[in-house]
């Protein structure tokens, strides 16, 4: 008799907290999970067989091996946690998910001796990377397999930016509210899912503010875009300067970032749209709930997408589609964006086609550049030759820029000030020809000596072993930045 060799795991079973096992407490039926739930899940179907069965099944996992086809072979996934790296899940057996998980009615027909299963067939090659057209004008980016870099598409870029810019204007709104309704430029064919919140420091930590959102595409369920703005007051300002000193990123191996960006990261909190999840076409608004409890902000974005997607898949009867995030971010919000982007990548593994960010600073050293790019991701950053956040903090600080640069050059076609050069509608209408800069930053409004608001002035002293270097910066608190 041959000998027969075993793996450990052998099988595997759903453990995810979102769509594990459902259970009843009380009365109250929910779902539950854990590594844990496996053992239980294959126990209760072994019972199940051996009922329909009429004997005990015995110890079958043998015959498992043998017959590979009776198990729901996992391909992708790994099992890393906290930050350690794990395996990762394959055709075939593997340590990651071992054989798979169950298929019922085959292993009865495997065990009742009626068929021999032989092993499914491998999957096709999985199709590039494309973008279609998701309703709204923004595409949707159609993900399978390994990840195939997009070409730099600025009419792409321009409608993300669109999401960004919504951002502002939700946040103009009412600058004390932290969970706006979407303003009228949300772009059409995206509901709500969740309102971005994050707290400034100047001397002490600020009270929590709007600074973005996730929305779901609602053409195709399983594609959300995560959209950050930047500076508009002077205490945000602030945090952008701050970032020249430098602190450790969070996950080991990505080198250090500026420390207001980190700081700043580590307060970001998801507040989800309750109404969304219920299903209104429309992006309803009701009961927001704060996901902070689960964790750091790539956690919380996981478990927000997470139950999106399969609310959206249980109300039309589909199955639960794969999941992708796009994000877009301006200014600060390029900073957190790139953080995120990073943190998702080393934890959570969303599929992340694109990160697009406008006027992004310099986010940190020479590692965490690197490693970033080590990702593979397809990274517009674009910058607008004249503006000066992008310059910022200087590199004989010690920090790098991420790939991959998209350069604009607004000379002579807008005022010539630091707002204008940075204002999120100049990087549009630099994208987009049919878009417009603000009034305010148009030439001809300069002309005739229009008073865009009052100014605002803010000094920053910066020490370096050259010397001295100081900015002295304008900050038009009227115009969007």
């Amino acid at each position: 008799m041959p000998l027969t060799m075993r793996g450990v795991p052998d099988v595997a079973a759903d453990a995810d907290s979102r769509t594990g096992i459902n259970i009843r407490v009380n009365g109250a039926d929910g779902v539950s999970g854990g590594t844990s739930a496996a053992a239980p899940q294959w126990a209760a179907l072994a019972a199940i067989l051996s009922q329909q069965l009429g004997k005990k099944v015995g110890f079958f996992i043998p015959i498992l091996y043998a017959n590979p086809g009776a198990t729901n072979d996992i391909r992708s996934g790994d099992n890393a946690v906290f930050g350690v790296g794990g395996y990762q899940a394959k055709p075939g057996w593997d340590a990651c998910t071992g054989l798979g998980s169950p298929d019922g009615t085959q292993l009865l027909a495997l065990l009742s001796g009626a068929v021999h299963i032989a092993a499914p067939p491998p999957p096709p090659p999985p199709p590039p990377v494309v973008a279609v057209d998701g309703g709204g004008g923004a595409p949707v980016l159609q993900v399978g397999g390994p990840r195939a870099a997009l070409p730099f598409d600025s009419a792409a870029a321009a409608r993300y930016g669109q999401f960004v810019e919504a951002a502002y204007s939700m946040y103009n709104a009412d600058p004390n509210n932290l969970t706006p309704g979407p303003s009228p430029d949300f772009p059409a064919g995206y509901r709500l899912s969740a309102w971005i919140q994050m707290q400034d420091f100047l001397f002490g930590s600020t009270g929590p503010k709007f600074y973005g959102f996730i929305a779901q595409n609602t053409n195709a369920a399983g594609q959300f875009i995560l959209a950050i703005r930047g500076t508009q007051t002077p205490t945000e300002w602030w945090d952008d300067l701050t970032a020249s000193a430098k602190t450790t990123f969070k996950d080991p191996g990505c080198g250090s970032v500026g420390y207001g960006f980190a700081r700043i990261y580590d307060t970001l909190e998801l507040v989800e749209n309750s109404g969304a999840i219920a299903g209104a076409a429309a992006p309803a608004l009701a009961m927001p709930q704060s996901l902070k409890a689960l964790g750091g902000f790539s956690k919380q974005v996981s478990a927000l997408l997470g139950r999106h997607v399969t609310a959206a898949a249980a109300r039309v009867g589909a199955s639960v589609p794969s999941t992708s995030i796009v994000i877009a971010g301006h200014s600060l919000g390029s900073a957190l964006a790139t953080l995120y982007a990073l943190d998702n990548a080393r934890n959570e593994r969303i599929s992340n086609p694109l990160l697009c960010t406008f006027a992004s600073p310099r986010v940190g050293d020479t590692a965490f550049a690197n490693a970033f790019n080590a990702l593979g991701l397809t990274s517009w950053r674009i910058v607008n030759v004249p503006d000066l956040v992008p310059k910022l903090p200087p590199e004989f600080f010690g920090f790098s820029h991420v790939d991959a640069l998209q350069s604009y050059d607004s000379t002579g076609g807008i005022r010539p000030s630091l707002t204008c050069c940075h204002a999120m509608s100049t990087y549009l209408s630099l994208l987009d020809p049919a878009l417009m800069p603000d009034a305010a930053c148009q030439l001809a409004a300069a002309a005739a000596q229009v008073q865009a608001g009052p100014q605002r002035s803010s000094q920053l002293t910066l020490s370096a072993p050259q010397g001295t270097l100081t900015i002295n910066i304008n900050i038009n608190t009227n115009a969007g930045s």
